[in-house]
């Protein structure tokens, strides 16, 4: 089959794919056929190098919406991300009620243009969970909020208005959509900020429905005037605000009563509310960072729902390097899940794991370059500190907003950082990884340099190098005084077992080969050479 033929059959499938979803057609047919278009996107990339980035690009999005496809999934959300549009609305209105429904549609748009409603069933991102069951992590929260529920639902009320505080990323709204799941409510999503004043509130809380859960992220940044209209729509559920009367232009109290719902904020900066507001919310969660394990549980479980195996010791790798944070862990399962595709593969192996994470330069505990930077400037350029924020930055070159809500909070999670009155200093804990990080990258340089000298025969340097750094240690580790060979002699009486003892002799005698020649016929292999290199340079620590 040539390229034209290959691209004809491709579209072909995916037009059949629209035709299916706009005639409610079989699922299971839609996802067959968009595996296959990938595929087949793929291979056009493998044919036509020309077209290549763009084949591989759409064959990853069409992959990743037949992944999603499942049993619950809507026929308008697998549209709308084919297509970026929604599937057609059969209307058989007259005309004057077609322009009738087409304003009312405009005007919902207007007045609802910082509010997102939909049942909760409706998410678009599969990786989050719908069940209280399936959340992982923060159990104390968890069981609090289950006989919430349990007892909200007994006595047949909505629930109590519930506040969550927490960093970004730690589940705020996957949780507060998993209370409305549980309650079987609606969802409504607005966000503080875009409120902007006591009407546009009015507008949106007049679209709420007996019992749904509002959920609205970062309360703390709603403005006053709305926080203050907020705590009667909390306990007496109305709202009583000024507006003017169009008959009369003069301004008179008005009051809008609203059904029984529940609240849910989310905020950053607990400090930041106004403590009648906070005092309004019954129920108060503290989300804190997750550990390693729940991370990893996270991670496992997200590569199954992607249909991808990870094992439990690659899971805690992409968890070290995740901050606590689930969101973050669930962007390096998306990336890892590009990759896998890509490379033509299902399973998340070791060896994937870490080559993805040296080239973002992300070590072991979280670290970046921007983390690295900060650490090492402040070491060197200022003796660990204290040092000013603005000094510091203006070294650093990166923004003062950059610094404090995305290098600082991970480094002072970790005990790295000291923050006072007199700046930013290094704790003894950074100190000290600072260096040890530094011994780490010269110990791994070291034994590059040695093991690109073996890879390039170059054995008498590479023997007579090792010799000279073993002598060092000696002289530096161990105190030891004499010649080298006096040296050797009480480090392997000491510290070294027989196998070792005779493979250092050996070491030694070949370099002699090259020093002052004698014993040439000694060999020594390669296996062995890369032996003493492991061992010597581990010495080091």
């Amino acid at each position: 089959m040539n390229i034209l033929e290959l691209k004809d059959l491709c579209n072909a499938n995916y037009k059949k794919c629209i035709s299916l979803l706009e005639n409610k057609g079989s699922l299971k047919t839609v996802h067959d056929l968009l595996i296959k278009v990938s595929e087949q996107l793929l291979t056009i990339g493998q044919i036509a190098p020309g077209d290549r980035a763009i084949a591989n690009k759409r064959a990853v999005k069409v992959f990743n919406v037949a992944r999603s496809i499942n049993k619950d999934s809507s026929y308008d959300d697998i549209y709308f991300a084919l297509t970026g549009s929604y599937l057609p609305q059969e209307i058989e209105e007259t005309e004057a009620e077609e322009t009738e429904i087409k304003e009312e549609k405009v005007s919902k748009v207007v007045e609802n243009k910082n509010v997102s409603r939909s049942p909760v069933g409706e998410i678009k991102n599969p990786l989050r969970p719908l069940q209280l069951s399936d959340y992982i992590g923060q159990d104390d929260c968890k069981v609090q909020l289950g006989n919430a529920i349990k007892a909200a639902r007994l006595r047949g009320t909505p629930l109590k208005h519930i506040i969550l505080f927490g960093n970004a990323g730690l589940g705020k709204t996957t949780l507060s959509r998993i209370i409305a799941n549980e309650m079987g409510s609606g969802f409504v999503e607005m966000n503080g900020p875009a409120i902007r004043d006591v009407q546009s509130f009015v507008n949106i809380f007049s679209k709420v429905n007996e019992g749904d859960v509002v959920f609205i992220d970062e309360i703390h940044r709603l403005p006053t005037v709305c926080a203050e209209a907020i705590y009667s729509a909390m306990e007496d559920y109305r709202i009583s605000y000024m507006a003017k009367n169009p008959n009369t232009g003069e301004s008179e109290n008005i009051t809008v009563n609203l059904p029984r719902f529940t609240l849910v904020g989310a905020t950053t900066h607990s400090g930041m509310l106004a403590k009648p507001l906070l005092d309004r919310f019954v129920h108060q969660f503290h989300l804190k960072p997750y550990t390693d394990e729940d991370i990893s549980k996270i991670v496992v479980k997200s590569f199954s729902k992607l249909n991808l195996e990870c094992s439990t010791m690659c899971a805690m790798e992409i968890a070290k390097r995740s901050r606590g944070i689930p969101r973050k862990a669930n962007a390096f399962v998306e990336q890892f899940s590009d990759k896998a595709l890509l490379d033509g593969t299902t399973i998340i192996d070791f060896e994937m794991i870490t080559s993805f994470f040296d080239q973002l330069k992300i070590n072991e505990d979280g670290l970046d370059s921007f983390d690295m930077d900060y650490l090492e400037t402040l070491n060197d350029k200022y003796g660990g500190g204290p040092v000013g924020l603005e000094t510091l930055c203006s070294c650093l070159s990166i923004d003062k907003n950059i610094v404090e809500n995305q290098i600082e909070p991970y480094l002072l999670f970790k005990g790295l950082l000291k923050v006072s009155s007199g700046g930013r200093e290094l704790s003894a804990s950074g100190v000290e990884y600072v260096n040890n990080l530094r011994k780490k990258a010269s110990k791994e340089n070291n034994k590059n340099y040695f093991v690109s000298l073996l890879e390039d025969h170059q054995y008498e340097k590479l023997l007579i190098a090792l010799c000279s750094m073993l002598e060092g240690i000696f002289k530096e580790k161990y105190n030891l005084e004499g010649t080298f060979q006096e040296m050797m002699d009480v480090y392997c009486e000491n510290n070294c077992d027989e196998a070792m003892t005779s493979l250092l002799n050996k070491l030694r005698m070949k370099r002699n080969d090259f020093v002052h020649p004698n014993d040439r016929d000694l060999e020594l292999e390669d296996s062995e050479i890369m032996e003493c290199i492991e061992y010597i340079c581990g010495l080091e620590d």
